[in-house]
């Protein structure tokens, strides 16, 4: 089959045998814990085994394994001869990964997902996910784009082509569901989809890498549910585990400037002081305030005494969200012209991380941190890596060093910079982006 590749990725089910997964799915989906069980134990056994060995190893009649045996065997997986039972070694891989769906504790992770995709044709693969053509190791590959990180699997999900519009908000719903999970009938239900539209939407949702069916023991039976990809609930699990909670009584806590332009503010007092005919400088301002308008040139020393310069004449005329940006900057282009472990890079990472509290209002310091993924330093960013055969998002374990440097920013620059507003409440640092903050770092 000759398919011209898309120029992004675009799953085609018509490109396999998609309606005969689908009724293979549809039928173990009705089966029962004990055929279940039966089916199992013909898959992990031998390629030929007799009805009367299998029957005592389960405890069960010949007659039960019987008529299991006449409803799978138009599906290739077995034919029953002669008191025995003949099992295909192909299809029998097939079965392994549809089966695994229905055992306690099953998680539909990328080990899983490879096995699944063996039942797609190999040359399709690399249409389906727009592989370079001299792609040796494709599975590797797919991961590689599509998980490499947290941001390469939002960009894929947001430019999936979706066809049917129940599978796009079935994500939408599922990911959004207090568990991670849904009732398959609820999902059907609300979207008004058949079995069989249901599961052609599943299948796509599957090579798609975002969500899965999987199979619960309820009375006799299964109930199906559908769940996200394995390591990614494990990172939405993460996020919600150490999410940041508002502080529910922020009418405690104890500012460190009144003011969301605070720390401008008192630049701006010292320049005008300073600039006051007469005015002795050294005895009323505090050495920090002094060092920072040195270090931006807003004021110069001469003979002893401070003079201010023409720049700081123009900042003193500058709105407070101007005078802002000046400071914010100058640290900015500081940074990027030093040549220490930190950077701008560095200050852009926990921007992006704080967008996760734009909403939130105030926070305890503490609990920001514990649920921060900002790469800065030597600490690599999230990134999916295989330790043995699990894949899993590591994450950032802040070393005391890199602890401190980003309170710095939160508790320090971004203050300063009018970004944050600080404070403490009962002893405890918290801070909040104000809403100029929120302005420089987006919705």
């Amino acid at each position: 089959m000759n398919v011209a590749p898309p120029k992004r990725n675009k799953i085609e089910l018509s490109h396999y045998n998609f309606k005969k997964d689908i009724a293979n799915r549809a039928l173990l989906s009705k089966l029962n814990q004990h055929d279940i069980a039966i089916l199992v134990e013909i898959v992990n056994g031998s390629l030929k085994i007799s009805l009367d060995s299998l029957a005592q190893a389960l405890d069960c009649s010949q007659e039960s394994i019987e008529n299991l045996a006449k409803i799978i065997e138009p599906t290739g997986l077995l034919k029953l001869e002669q008191g025995a039972l003949s099992v295909d070694k192909d299809v029998r891989k097939y079965f392994e990964c549809l089966l695994a769906r229905f055992e306690e504790g099953f998680d539909p992770d990328l080990d899983h997902i490879q096995g699944l995709m063996q039942q797609v044709p190999i040359h399709v693969l690399p249409v389906w996910y727009t592989l370079p053509k001299n792609t040796d190791k494709i599975f590797p590959a797919i991961v590689e784009k599509v998980l490499h990180n947290p941001k390469c699997y939002i960009k894929h999900l947001q430019e999936l082509p979706f066809e049917c519009e129940a599978a796009e908000r079935t994500i939408d719903d599922v990911h959004a569901s207090q568990d991670l999970s849904l009732p398959s009938a609820l999902i059907k239900e609300k979207y008004k989809l058949t079995d069989d539209a249901f599961m052609e939407c599943m299948l796509y949702l599957e090579y798609s890498l975002l969500c899965y069916c999987v199979y619960i023991p309820k009375d006799s039976g299964f109930e199906e549910r559908v769940v996200p990809l394995h390591e990614w609930a494990q990172l939405i699990r993460f996020q919600r585990e150490n999410a940041c909670n508002p502080i529910e009584k922020p009418s405690l806590i104890e500012r460190t400037h009144p003011s969301d332009f605070g720390y401008v503010e008192e630049l701006t007092q010292a320049l005008k002081a300073l600039g006051k005919e007469g005015k002795d400088p050294k005895e009323p301002l505090q050495k920090e305030i002094v060092s920072k308008l040195l270090s931006l040139s807003l004021i110069e020393e001469s003979h002893g005494t401070y003079k201010v310069t023409q720049a700081g004449l123009e900042f003193t005329a500058k709105t407070p969200q101007e005078k802002a940006m000046t400071l914010y900057l100058s640290a900015m282009n500081r940074l990027r012209r030093s040549q220490g472990i930190y950077s701008d890079k560095d200050i852009r990472e926990i921007e992006r991380c704080l967008k996760r509290i734009v909403k939130t209002g105030w926070v305890l310091l503490d609990d920001f941190l514990k649920g921060a993924c900002a790469s800065v330093g030597n600490m690599p960013p999230v990134t999916l890596v295989k330790k043995g055969k699990r894949w899993s998002f590591a994450l950032p374990q802040y070393n005391e060093e890199e602890r401190r440097f980003v309170t710095d920013c939160l508790m320090g620059f971004f203050y300063e910079s009018a970004l944050t507003a600080t404070g403490s409440i009962q002893g405890k640092p918290c801070f909040t982006l104000t809403p100029f903050g929120c302005s420089i770092i987006g919705e």
